[in-house]
């Protein structure tokens, strides 16, 4: 009679084992350390192994059944242990929970709930996230020796490491979605850790913000990092808005921006990680005239971190067309604009996609910050 194994979700035939198949047992007794005795007969090995994991876990008086059960939750935590780049720490504090409190008594509802889902893809998340640091450390020599250029044959090399993450179609089979889930969630953890995003500060920051395990949702992001909020105040294009205000409000004494009817939005167009980062911001200023007839300035941003500004590959081999032929931009430049931006638009494409697999959730940005003496210039 063939029966499903647990841990790699494979049929395999062999009556000696109820759970696992014998290269899985394998596995995780050396997962789990344990070393079963010559003497221990084959049909035996899975009760001797289930028994010693509950006697470890210190729990006495279940039932096989019960063991058995107990084995899985152990096992998921061991797995969630090696995994690397993805926080699961919910889901082990719920399993360890269920181990602590097991025995007899709340045993004998436990066994009739399925562990098979969580088991499989803790163990295939495991391997997922195996052979993406493998990818990951091939992509990485790849930018370190230069070997990406404006060529867009050599963006489609880096997408084909990441295109097994991305089985977007609508998956009805809970498994498969949730080992789907945890891939795209582990390339999504390494894009903001692992420097593919360059010196995309706040980017990272807000990408790392919307990642969040199932069924969970990240609330309102506060950006506070003096850096970023220093480089906000030297964007072009922030000052230009910031002037622009202050011009309609000049002769008077003091001025809010925050009335339906007065509504100030605007891009970040010249500063790449802001672009990537805040799309359509609104902005609310709040100034104030000193003794010096400058300004004194409150200033607070609000956007929607989403993914709303798909990019079809079209345009953004336009971008690379518009860089190139650029003949103010040095041969350098061009390289460094065009791994930045092909590569950028690209993720763009992948968050979308991200987003509707519900990986990668959407929420409020808000960045408040003074401004003090404003208009007083340098030599003054």
């Amino acid at each position: 009679m063939s029966k499903k194994c647990k841990l790699c979700g494979k049929t395999f035939n062999n009556n000696n084992h109820r759970l696992f198949g014998p290269s899985c047992f394998k596995k995780i007794s050396e997962l789990s350390n344990i070393i079963i005795p010559k003497n221990i007969k084959e049909k035996d090995k899975e009760r001797y192994m289930c028994s010693l994991i509950t006697k470890r876990l210190n729990i006495k008086g279940l039932t096989m059944k019960q063991k058995h059960y107990l084995t899985e939750l152990y096992l998921i935590t061991l797995y969630i242990d090696k995994i690397e780049y993805v926080n699961l720490n919910k889901l082990k504090e719920k399993i360890q929970k269920q181990i602590e409190n097991m025995n007899f008594l709340t045993g004998l509802l436990l066994p009739n709930k399925d562990l098979s889902m969580v088991l499989y893809s803790m163990y295939s998340l495991h391997n997922a996230t195996d052979k993406f640091k493998n990818n990951l450390h091939e992509i990485e020599e790849m930018y370190n020796k230069k070997q990406i250029n404006e060529n867009i044959k050599n963006d489609k090399k880096i997408i084909q490491y990441f295109q097994y993450m991305f089985k977007v179609r609508k998956i009805f089979n809970p498994k498969e979605y949730t080992l789907n889930y945890y891939k795209q969630y582990i390339f999504w953890e390494t894009v903001t850790s692992g420097g593919l995003l360059f010196n995309y500060k706040l980017a990272s920051k807000l990408l790392k913000h919307s990642l969040s395990e199932i069924g969970e949702n990240p609330g309102t992001y506060n950006i506070t990092d003096k850096n970023i909020i220093e480089d906000i105040k030297k964007d072009v294009d922030f000052t230009k808005k910031i002037d622009e205000i202050i011009k309609v409000h000049n002769k008077e004494q003091y001025f809010k921006t925050e009335t339906e009817g007065e509504k100030e939005t605007f891009t970040f167009e010249n500063n790449t990680d802001f672009k990537f980062a805040i799309h359509n911001a609104e902005i609310i200023v709040e100034g104030k005239k000193n003794e010096e007839n400058n300004w004194n300035l409150e200033i607070e941003i609000l956007d929607r971190f989403d993914f709303t500004d798909f990019i079809f590959p079209e345009e953004y081999n336009d971008k690379y067309k518009e860089i190139n032929e650029n003949e103010n931009k040095t041969q350098k430049q061009k390289l460094d604009s065009s791994m930045k931006n092909g590569l950028g638009y690209t993720l763009n494409n992948m968050a979308l996609a991200s987003v509707q697999y519900g990986v990668l959730k959407e929420y409020d940005v808000k960045i408040s910050f003074p401004m003090y003496n404003y208009g007083k210039k340098e030599g003054d």
